[in-house]
């Protein structure tokens, strides 16, 4: 919870905002639409079995969440790696984000579902992201601006795993250059 604690400190409206993220979480785990994007793509996203969700509006450290997910276990082939190591992996992995992207896709016909339209347009957040304009405080709003200084503190957690890509000592700059 250490990066609950600095978070709470430095950036309060943050934890808030990723407190109220699990329920969004468990709605989508839990919709039509859900269920009707692994049937009809073949991606898979686990089953959502249980979540127990105990939000603290007023504190949100004090927050309680529990999900119980089907597992993705090793006997039925699935592994998780920190990074993708060859093309073949990026493409698998961009593919299968395409496929989600366009089942949802504005046009699609997943929206002929009035009934899971409205219940995923209910669930989920227009956008979650914290980079979104709309998603900013006046402290926050330049923050695409600090992160090259960010990364030369924040690097050092990810040593290592990354310091031997070519990309390890100007990462915070390519970064902030696109952001």
């Amino acid at each position: 919870l250490g990066h609950a604690w600095e978070k709470l400190k430095t950036a309060p409206f943050k934890l808030a905002r990723d407190a109220k993220s699990y329920q969004v979480v468990a709605s989508f785990l839990s919709s039509k639409a859900c269920q009707q994007l692994t049937k009809q793509t073949g991606v898979c996203i686990p089953k959502c079995y249980d979540a127990q969700l105990r939000p603290n509006d007023s504190n949100p450290i004090e927050s309680k969440y529990s999900f119980l997910l089907e597992d993705f276990s090793s006997s039925d082939g699935w592994y998780q790696q920190w990074l993708l190591d060859d093309d073949e992996e990026c493409k698998a992995t961009l593919k299968a984000f395409a496929k989600i992207h366009a089942f949802f896709w504005n046009g699609s016909k997943f929206w002929n579902d009035k009934e899971a339209a409205e219940e995923l347009e209910a669930a989920v957040w227009k956008s979650g992201s914290y980079v979104q304009p709309e998603a900013q405080n006046t402290e926050t709003v330049n923050q695409c601006k600090i992160v090259a200084k960010e990364w030369a503190t924040k690097r050092l957690r990810f040593e290592k795993e990354l310091s031997s890509f070519d990309y390890w000592d100007n990462l915070g700059e390519r970064l902030e250059s696109v952001a």
